[in-house]
C-alpha cells in the first residue's frame, strides 16, 4: 500500500514538472495571450511540420517570438502553431497587428544555439541544431538575427483582441516549382534575400554601381550616386546695388559649369521667378545673361545649373535706385523712453530713390527721461515743446565710395540740438539722422611711395582724398576705394623690412623706429657663510643686542632704587 502511494506522489510530482516545462513562456509572459494558426500543405504536398514560425507586432521588427509548426513546438498538434504574445519584451496593446512568418526548407542553417534561461534558480541547458532559428525565446529577450533562404514560405497576420485566443487565418505553404525566389531577377527581402544571401537579384545596395546589371542612377541610385556639376559665377558680389538716370545700363550676369559624371547640362535664367532663358549643353557650358532694368525697383536675378539629377542655383539681389529724386519718408510716433532715449522707425515712401538725405531722426537724446527731470515737470504739469535748429554737417562713419568718374559720396551721421520753447526744462534735446556727403571729384595718375597709383582729388579744394594702388581699381558702379589717404606709405603694414625702412616697418618713409633699451647686466656673488664681510655683520649684530640688553637692565636697576626712595 505505502509502495502504491510512493508511486502516485512520485507521478504526481513528475506532471507538475512537465507541465511547468510546458507552460514555461506562459508563466513569465508579461501579457499573456495565445495566438494559434493552421498552415496546410504545399502544392506538391509538404507537410508544414517542423517549418520554423516568426512573428513580430508590426512596427516593432526589433522584437521577435519564434515556433516550431508541428509536435515539436508550442502547440504539440500537427499543422499548427502557438505564439504567446505575452513574451513580447515590450506589452502588446489590442489593435497591434501580430505579422506572422513561415519558414520551411531553410538552405542555410544556425548550428548550435546555446540558449541560458535562469528563473528561480532553475537553470536550463538546450542545444539544438535549429534550421532557420531559436526553437525556444530566450526570457532575456535576446535577438538572434540570420540569413535564410526559404525553400517554402507562408505569411499571414492577425490583430491582436483581448478575449479568448485570436485565431490567424489559415495560410498554405508556397510552391518552390510556381514561385522561385532567389535567381529570379527581383530582390524579395520577405523570403530572406539580401545583397550577401542572393547578390544575384539583390545586388542594389551593395555599394558598388553596376552598369552591366542594368544599375544607374534612376534604377540604383543607392549605388550609382550621382556627382553634382560644379559650378563658377560673375559677378561675385550677389547684393548689387545700381543709380541710374535713365535706365540705360546693362548688366551681364554668367555661369560656368562642369559635369564629373559628363551629363548633359541646362542652364535656366530666371528673373523675380519667371524664366527668360534657357540653354543646354554636353558636359560643360558657358552661359552668359545680360538684363536691362526697365524699373526703378528690386529685382532678383537667378541662374539654375541642372545635370537632370541635381540642381544648383545662385541668385544676385539687384537694387536699381534713381538718382535725380528727392527721398520722402514716413515715420512712427517716438516710443516711450528706453533709458534717456526715445527711437522711431522711418521707411522711405519712394524706395526707387537713391538719396537718403532727408531721413528723418530714428533716434534722440530726451532729458525729460530722466528720472529727477520727469518727476519736477510731472509736478509743474508742464509738456516741453521742442524747437531743433539746424542739422551738424555729415560726419563720415564709412571710407569714401565712387559713384562715376566724377562722382564720390560717404555715408556719415548728422546731428541737431532741440530746445523747450515752453521753458518747462533747460535741458537739450539731441536728435541724430543718417546722411550721405556727395563730392565732386576727378582722378589723376601719381607716383607715391614707389609706385604709380590713382589719386581720388576733391575737385573743389584740391584735397587728395584716396589713393588707390593698382590692381585694387576696377571699372564699375560702387566701386569701394580699398585705400584712403594715410601719413605713411602702404609698404609700412606689411611686416617686412623694404625699400627705405631701417626697421620692420618703421624708419624712412614710415613712423620712427623705437630705441631699443639695453639691458643692465647685474652681477650676483655668491657669499658663504664665513665671508668676511658676513662675519663682521655677525659682530655688528651681537653688539648691538648686548647694548640693548644693558640698557635694559640698567632701567630695571634705576626702578628699583626709585621704588625705595619712595617707600
Amino acid at each position: 500500500m505505502k509502495l502504491n502511494q510512493f508511486k502516485l506522489i512520485k507521478i504526481f510530482i513528475s506532471l507538475i514538472f512537465i507541465l511547468f516545462i510546458l507552460n514555461f513562456n506562459s508563466v513569465c509572459a508579461l501579457l499573456p495571450h495565445a495566438v494559434v494558426g493552421y498552415v496546410l500543405n504545399s502544392c506538391d504536398g509538404t507537410s508544414p511540420d517542423g517549418a520554423t514560425v516568426k512573428a513580430w507586432i508590426q512596427g516593432r521588427e526589433n522584437e521577435v517570438l519564434y515556433d516550431i509548426i508541428g509536435p515539436s513546438g508550442n502547440s504539440g498538434v500537427s499543422h499548427f502553431y502557438y505564439i504567446d504574445v505575452g513574451n513580447f519584451q515590450t506589452d502588446w496593446q489590442p489593435g497591434d497587428v501580430l505579422v506572422i512568418d513561415i519558414c520551411k526548407g531553410a538552405t542555410k542553417a544556425i548550428l548550435d544555439i546555446k540558449v541560458v534561461q535562469d528563473v528561480q534558480q532553475v537553470n536550463f541547458f538546450l542545444t539544438e541544431k535549429a534550421m532557420a532559428g531559436w526553437l525556444f525565446e530566450p526570457l532575456n529577450r535576446e535577438i538572434i538575427t540570420f540569413p535564410v533562404l526559404c525553400e517554402y514560405t507562408a505569411r499571414t497576420s492577425v490583430v491582436l483582441t483581448t478575449s479568448g485566443v485570436d485565431q490567424a487565418p489559415t495560410v498554405a505553404l508556397s510552391c518552390p516549382s510556381a514561385t522561385p525566389h532567389c535567381g529570379n531577377g527581383i530582390c524579395e527581402p520577405e523570403f530572406g534575400e539580401t545583397p550577401e544571401t542572393c547578390p544575384v537579384d539583390c545586388h542594389c545596395g551593395n555599394g558598388i554601381c553596376e552598369p552591366e546589371l542594368g544599375e544607374d542612377r534612376e534604377t540604383c541610385p543607392a549605388d550609382c550616386i550621382n556627382q553634382e556639376p560644379s559650378f563658377s559665377y560673375d559677378p561675385k558680389d550677389l547684393d548689387i546695388t545700381i543709380y541710374s538716370y535713365n535706365l540705360s545700363e546693362t548688366l551681364t550676369f554668367s555661369v560656368n559649369a562642369f559635369d564629373p559624371d559628363n551629363d548633359s547640362l541646362v542652364v535656366t535664367w530666371k528673373v523675380d521667378g519667371a524664366i527668360v532663358k534657357q540653354e543646354q549643353s554636353e558636359i560643360s557650358i558657358d552661359s552668359k545673361f545680360n538684363f536691362k532694368p526697365n524699373e526703378f525697383k528690386d529685382y532678383l536675378i537667378s541662374a539654375e545649373v541642372s545635370d537632370g539629377y541635381s540642381v544648383k542655383q545662385v541668385s544676385w539681389q539687384l537694387h536699381v535706385l534713381f538718382e535725380d529724386c528727392v527721398d520722402e519718408w514716413s515715420c512712427s510716433e517716438w516710443s516711450d523712453c528706453i533709458g534717456s532715449r526715445r527711437i522711431r522707425e522711418c521707411y522711405k515712401i519712394n524706395d526707387w530713390c537713391a538719396h537718403n538725405e532727408h531721413k528723418p531722426a530714428t533716434s534722440m537724446y530726451d532729458p525729460t527721461c530722466e528720472p529727477g527731470i520727469s518727476a519736477t515737470l510731472a509736478r509743474k504739469k508742464c509738456k516741453p515743446n521742442w524747437s531743433c535748429g539746424n542739422w551738424s554737417e555729415c560726419k563720415a562713419y564709412t571710407s569714401l565710395q565712387l559713384f562715376s568718374e566724377s562722382l564720390a559720396f560717404f555715408k556719415g551721421e548728422k546731428t541737431r540740438v532741440c530746445r523747450d520753447i515752453n521753458n518747462c526744462t533747460a535741458q537739450q534735446l539731441i536728435e541724430k539722422a543718417d546722411c550721405i556727403e556727395w563730392v565732386e571729384v576727378e582722378t589723376r595718375k601719381a607716383r607715391w611711395c614707389y609706385e604709380l597709383i590713382t589719386e581720388v582729388v576733391d575737385k573743389k579744394t584740391g584735397k587728395v582724398l584716396a589713393r588707390i594702388r593698382p590692381p585694387q581699381l576696377e571699372k564699375g558702379m560702387g566701386l569701394s576705394i580699398s585705400l584712403e589717404q594715410s601719413k605713411y606709405c602702404w609698404f609700412c603694414f606689411d611686416g617686412v623690412k623694404d625699400y627705405d625702412e631701417t626697421g620692420v616697418d618703421c624708419g624712412g618713409s614710415c613712423k620712427p623706429c623705437k630705441e631699443k633699451i639695453k639691458p643692465v647686466k647685474v652681477k650676483i656673488e655668491r657669499v658663504t657663510w664665513f665671508d668676511p664681510r658676513l662675519i663682521l655683520l655677525y659682530a655688528v649684530a651681537f653688539i648691538l643686542i648686548y647694548l640693548i640688553f644693558r640698557l635694559a637692565k640698567e632701567h630695571v636697576r634705576i626702578s628699583e632704587i626709585e621704588k625705595l626712595i619712595k617707600s
